[in-house]
């Protein structure tokens, strides 16, 4: 009985531990079957947070493409299609241009020493279409002085015409100058064409350039800023008040150009004001630079007038009276 008591035990023991055995298996298995489930649940739910995330990155990357997170806005709610051209386009229409609704015109005068070939040809041809059209200079001077006679040359070739757009300067070519001589060319030329206009005129420069050479002294005048394949140019000191020209491309198609173009959009602001107008010098006027050695006399022979010297009255003689 001893023995068959110990057996029996030994059975039940055996069973004991058998069926805990079994349960704690079961268990287990209903435990890694739960963990699965959760792992699987979390790794769908993964799956989908990427595919939302790739579908938003997507859109992003398409959408800040064409539209940069520091682009530059215009600098006046009205905006106005145009186009810049010079001898490059040839024989331009501007009555297919003015029907196609380009309502500004930038006009290339001269590169440097050099005049554009359908200057005069593009002059006459926007007047009589009655489209708004302006000038731009193509800056080629390598120190200031030779900035200023070309801003000279400039107003010269401009005086008589009849544009209704600001004058703008085209500097772009910038090889063997520091930052500082750009500066000082730029600034001479603008500084120079200001006086002899009496109208502010327009800086055209590349997004890049406006960002990492111009300085804060331009931050004062209209900016015609070229960014192509851009929404907006990325554009993020310096001229912070928006722009008043966006070149878009270089590769534009329109009627009355047979050949590509550079396309734009300017804001009201490249339209001289009426005040300016009033001040702009008419076909009679003549500057002249002063040389050394000149003499006011000299100067009224050389162009048949007479000068009035007027000096204005100090302080002492302000308050004496």
């Amino acid at each position: 009985l001893h023995l068959c008591d110990r057996r029996q035990r030994q059975m039940c023991i055996r069973d004991s531990l058998y069926t805990n055995i079994t349960s704690n298996r079961r268990n287990t298995l209903f435990t890694v079957l739960k963990i699965k489930q959760i792992v699987l649940r979390q790794m769908e739910e993964n799956m989908l947070k990427k595919k939302l995330l790739a579908a938003a990155s997507a859109f992003l990357m398409l959408f800040t493409g064409s539209f940069s997170v520091y682009a530059l806005r215009p600098d006046s709610e009205r905006v106005h299609d145009g186009i810049d051209i010079s001898e490059y386009q040839g024989d331009v229409n501007f009555d297919e241009l003015k029907n196609c609704d380009i309502k500004t015109v930038y006009i290339r005068a001269a590169a440097g020493d050099y005049t554009d070939s359908e200057f005069e040809n593009n002059s006459r041809k926007a007047k009589e279409a009655g489209i708004k059209f302006g000038y731009y200079f193509y800056v080629t001077a390598r120190n200031a002085e030779e900035a200023r006679r070309q801003a000279e040359r400039f107003a010269d070739l401009i005086r008589n015409k009849d544009y209704s757009c600001r004058p703008a300067m085209d500097f772009e070519e910038f090889s063997g100058l520091s930052r500082r001589e750009i500066n000082e060319i730029g600034t001479a030329f603008m500084e120079r064409l200001h006086e002899l206009i009496y109208t502010k005129p327009m800086i055209y420069t590349d997004a890049f350039a406006a960002d990492s050479i111009w300085d804060e002294n331009f931050a004062e005048y209209p900016l015609w800023a070229a960014d192509y394949g851009a929404y907006e140019p990325d554009i993020t000191r310096v001229f912070t008040n928006g722009w008043s020209g966006f070149q878009f491309t270089d590769d534009g198609r329109v009627c009355g150009v047979d050949d590509a173009v550079d396309r734009d959009r300017f804001t009201d602001t490249v339209y001289i004001t009426d005040d300016e107008n009033e001040n702009r010098p008419d076909e009679n006027f003549i500057y002249y630079r002063v040389k050394a050695g000149d003499t006011l006399y000299d100067i009224a022979r050389r162009f048949d007038t007479t000068c009035l010297l007027y000096t204005s009255p100090s302080p002492r003689d302000t308050e004496r009276s």
